[in-house]
């Protein structure tokens, strides 16, 4: 008998439903548009990416260990003894610092690019900025390294909401990406972050050198031990070819495995997915509420 009753309510829900479709389909219909709606807010944004890895530089010449110890890379030092996979980790913190950023930055357009962009004119190729932007204030912005202040802070939180670095775990390889409303932007910034990647740390390097040279050349001027002599001749040797090693390699800190492209075809947002989406999950939503409304009407 509960069976026959529940089977009759199955029926009758099943019914009521039946009537209820169209009701349900273009209130689902009208969610679905006004999504779609919603979706045409949201500009096009292109997303590009580049494959890196480490770039393994050339050890310094043997029995230098003995008198380094374990340096690696830093203060114009080219030894690695840590795993890759660790300056991979030393580089994903390199790129989220505020110095590198504060020098991405200050590179001419690229914070109005970053800050003030809106939409992209895919006929002219060109960026649509804000309407409160000004030409002038971003030259002002420009003209010097941009100093650590709100406005720095509002370029710093929209380029790492746009940045991506995927690694994958203790792999020497990884890959970076960036999202933009222009295409030749995304690509730019990416080559961009690679170019002050190495250039920055050759900088460093050879700073390092140097201040080493000059110390250790004073060294050599006053020592008196031929030993100790030959000992910092060596030094002095290890200091001028990591100085070589820097200023001819192009692939100093990152070597690019997969180089940042420019894209044809966006990368989104892709409206017919988000509609097809919001269409079923309202649909699904609707099924449960049509089937509560039925029951209250059954116990009335």
């Amino acid at each position: 008998m509960v069976e026959n009753k529940n089977s009759l309510d199955l029926i009758q829900l099943l019914k009521y439903l039946r009537t209820q479709a169209l009701l349900i389909f273009c209130i689902s219909a009208g969610v679905t548009t006004l999504v779609y709606c919603v979706t045409l807010t949201i500009d096009d944004y292109y997303t590009s990416s580049a494959r890196l890895t480490i770039a393994q530089q050339q050890s310094p010449p043997s029995g230098s260990s003995d008198m380094l110890g374990s340096f690696s890379g830093g203060g114009g030092l080219s030894m690695i003894t840590s795993p890759l996979y660790e300056k991979v980790l030393e580089v994903q913190e390199l790129m989220n610092s505020r110095d590198f950023l504060r020098h991405v930055l200050s590179i001419p357009s690229i914070y109005d690019n970053i800050v003030y962009a809106e939409s992209y004119n895919a006929n002219t190729s060109q960026i649509v900025f804000e309407k409160e932007y000004s030409q002038n204030d971003a030259d002002d912005i420009q003209s010097k390294l941009i100093p650590i202040d709100e406005k720095f802070f509002v370029g710093l939180n929209k380029f790492k909401d746009n940045f991506g670095f995927i690694m994958e775990l203790k792999s020497n390889y990884y890959t970076i990406n960036y999202s933009h409303v222009s295409p030749e932007f995304s690509k730019q910034l990416l080559d961009i972050v690679i170019q002050e990647l190495n250039s920055l740390q050759r900088e460093k390097d050879i700073r390092a050198a140097n201040s080493a040279l000059k110390y250790l050349e004073n060294e050599l001027l006053t020592a008196t031990n031929a030993e100790v002599k030959g000992s910092i001749s060596k030094l002095i040797e290890i200091q001028l070819k990591n100085k070589m090693i820097a200023n001819m390699t192009e692939d100093y800190l990152v070597k690019v495995i997969d180089s940042p492209y420019k894209l044809v075809a966006k990368t989104g947002p892709n409206r017919l997915v988000i509609s097809f989406l919001a269409f079923f999950i309202s649909l699904f939503t609707l099924l449960p509420i049509f089937t509560f409304i039925f029951s209250r009407h059954k116990k009335v």
